[in-house]
């Protein structure tokens, strides 16, 4: 029987690999999205205070205790951020490291036919290419994306709740950038798959120009202007292949975006109407309005290139189960 293999095995295999790690990395992720929700009432609350306590003319007890919440906050979110950096780092290794053994174990294994298929070699090119960091980086990107989600969640609801109108633009914005982002990460891979062809020609036909194995039939044949011409028609062909997908996806990411920030400017003008009626306060408006602003920005840029990513990865597993599947010597 066939074993498929989806994103969750990014998940299992690193967790497999690394339970400790993978498992400080999630609780660390979790930290990282909550962080920024808890920050809109405490700015808020900050912002409040210094006004009221400039109004008086006098710092207060209240400013104190709200400065000392803002500032705990941030450090807060400065450290988790360098444990993050640090537990990703260790993690990645161990995971890479028996990542590359499985690929290893299984190379040793294939049969003749299948090595000798330019098919086969292909997808086992791309399967082992820059694989050491692979899987760690599908895992970070599942997490990336739940704690985004969290995030976002958490923020739309905090500013639905002043006001359900801007809440709605923030959910309009989600539904437009995902389907534009899953789409540029399936050219982004289709780009890869037909560009990585390319490239790897290139590189055999430079490895005859370059390495010293090759000195004497160089200097015999006099080969090395044509071949060099080959060289500099795969390795372009390559090139125009991947700036294709990018140009294409970065006209549709930039669209995105200006429609984002016109967005923000009309979110920052609705909840005009709640502050000029007294329904919220200075520090709470300018919190939201942060706030949404943030959120526009993490949809439009952050999730939208972490989907594309992601199903990148999701193309790569693919292969990957393909790979697995090969014959090997019996």
């Amino acid at each position: 029987m066939t074993k498929t293999y989806s994103l969750l095995y990014y998940i299992s295999f690193t967790f497999k690999k690394s339970k400790i790690g993978a498992s400080i990395n999630v609780i660390l992720n979790i930290a990282t999205a909550l962080i920024p929700i808890a920050q809109i009432p405490i700015l808020a609350n900050f912002i409040d205070n210094t006004t009221e306590a400039l109004g008086r003319g006098e710092i207060t007890d209240s400013l104190i205790q709200a400065a000392l919440f803002f500032i705990g906050i941030l450090l807060l979110g400065y450290v988790v951020n360098i444990f993050s950096a640090f537990a990703k780092a260790k993690t990645s290794a161990i995971v890479g490291a028996a990542y590359e053994r499985q690929l290893l174990e299984k190379q040793s294994c294939l049969s003749y036919d299948v090595i000798e298929n330019s098919e086969a070699h292909e997808l086992i090119n791309r399967v082992t290419e820059d694989c050491s960091d692979k899987i760690f980086k599908g895992f970070d990107n599942l997490m990336s994306i739940c704690g985004y989600a969290i995030r976002i969640a958490g923020i739309a609801i905090t500013v639905m709740s002043a006001n359900m109108v801007v809440g709605a633009i923030c959910f309009l914005i989600i539904v437009i950038i995902i389907p534009i982002a899953k789409k540029c990460g399936e050219e982004d891979y289709d780009a890869y798959e037909a560009s990585s062809n390319k490239f790897r020609r290139a590189r055999y036909f430079r490895n005859i120009l370059s390495e010293r194995d090759y000195a004497d039939e160089r200097k015999i044949f006099d080969y090395s202007g044509p071949v060099n011409e080959i060289w500099k028609e795969k390795f372009g062909e390559g090139i125009k292949i991947s700036r294709a997908a990018t140009k294409k996806n970065f006209v549709r990411i930039k669209a995105a975006s200006c429609g984002t920030a016109i967005s923000s400017c009309i979110i920052a003008g609705l909840l005009l109407f709640p502050l000029k009626s007294g329904a919220m306060t200075a520090g709470v408006y300018i919190s939201l309005v942060s706030a949404s602003i943030s959120l526009i920005s993490l949809i439009s840029w952050n999730i939208a290139y972490l989907i594309e990513d992601c199903i990148s990865y999701k193309l790569y597993m693919d292969d990957f189960g393909e790979f697995m599947e090969l014959k090997d010597v019996t």
